[in-house]
């Protein structure tokens, strides 16, 4: 997998040598060869990347019953790629490589039976797969199959054997098992209802980048559900998720800024605009509101169709223009009394 450019001198040699002995066992019909050789035509290691000879060599191997080079094969179908677009041979081929027992190909081959792609659409088909490939350990048809579980599709509704799958997927850090853990302790569905267990997978799938789960902890932080209550750790979770496009988040942080309770930038060196200095980044009779910070989070929910965000955006920019008109004819007072307010010393000499 190392990037042939950054290897030394020798061993690009070696690499070279193994390409060879490879691509000789692989005209010579080994399908392993075959395989081997498809895969680095594909990611482009230590030979030109070409999707159409990778289809080549994959094909070759796959005609062959290497259960491996038919997953690949339709994988590259379902992707179009090196190979027309058609999810019927994607089907195809994974369904050959899944009767060998290839995990991936089971659970891919139960995404398209689920969603009805290049197959009828069965979920009891979906369920069949996804099941083969979560007992040889699959986190992505565990998670799958935990899906089904929570809807009744294919299989009975249960959200304690979806809770078993998630929890399963989840022991191989898939973040989406992770957060659909916490909403399910949140809310006490297959389990018993706990604010620290629901935090706690929050956490695990947050650390892993998972958007929802970043807001739902910031949530738990603000409101102490499950974890000390902490203003500074709730919008620090919200400004993660915020700015990876979370719209409940934005508008969450947004609220923070409004209520002055998260940690507003600070104007430093900014000049004034005609002899009138920049509004001080907290409005102190808002008790540290930082009204722009606000605004901005707002509208950027608002733009994602958060009909909430939207009216407390109104609030917000009215109280912002509020605050800049106050601010401007403060200015102007001091600027027309010669001084700053409170500055003046009354003692005489």
């Amino acid at each position: 997998e190392a990037d042939f450019d950054r290897l030394t001198g020798s061993e690009q040699r070696e690499m070279s040598q193994v390409v060879g002995l490879w691509r000789d066992a692989a005209d010579q019909g080994n399908p392993h060869a075959q395989h081997n050789l498809g895969c680095l035509l594909e990611r482009g290691r230590c030979v030109q990347q070409s999707d159409a000879e990778a289809a080549k060599w994959y094909r070759k191997a796959a005609d062959r019953g290497l259960a491996q080079a038919q997953f690949s094969l339709g994988y590259l179908y379902e992707q179009g790629r090196g190979v027309p677009p058609s999810t019927s041979m994607a089907a195809k081929w994974y369904a050959k490589a899944a009767e060998l027992g290839d995990a991936k190909a089971q659970c891919n081959l139960g995404v398209l039976y689920d969603q009805g792609r290049g197959v009828p659409s069965s979920p009891t088909d979906a369920v069949k797969w996804y099941r083969a490939a979560a007992r040889q350990g699959s986190a992505d048809a565990q998670f799958n199959l935990a899906n089904l579980h929570t809807k009744g599709r294919g299989v009975r509704r249960s959200d304690a054997d979806a809770v078993r799958w998630y929890h399963k997927a989840a022991a191989s850090g898939h973040t989406a098992a992770e957060y659909n853990l916490g909403v399910l302790y949140e809310y006490g569905r297959g389990v018993e209802q706990s604010d620290q267990s629901a935090a706690f997978w929050y956490q695990e799938a947050a650390d892993g980048g998972h958007p929802a789960a970043q807001n739902n902890l910031g949530l738990c932080f603000e409101y102490g559900r499950g974890v000390a209550a902490s203003d500074k750790e709730a919008a620090l979770w919200y400004r993660r998720a915020a700015l990876a496009g979370n719209a409940r988040a934005q508008a969450n942080l947004a609220y923070m800024y409004e209520c002055g309770r998260a940690q507003a930038p600070i104007w430093v060196g900014q000049p004034a605009m005609n002899g009138v200095p920049p509004p001080p980044a907290f409005d102190p009779e808002l008790k540290g509101a930082n009204l722009k910070e606000a605004v901005k989070w707002y509208r950027l929910a608002t733009a994602q169709g958060d009909a909430a965000a939207a009216e407390a955006l109104a609030d917000a920019m009215a109280a912002l223009e509020d605050h800049q008109t106050r601010h401007r004819a403060q200015a102007q007072a001091q600027r027309g009394s010669g001084g700053h307010a409170g500055r003046g010393d009354a003692k005489a000499d």
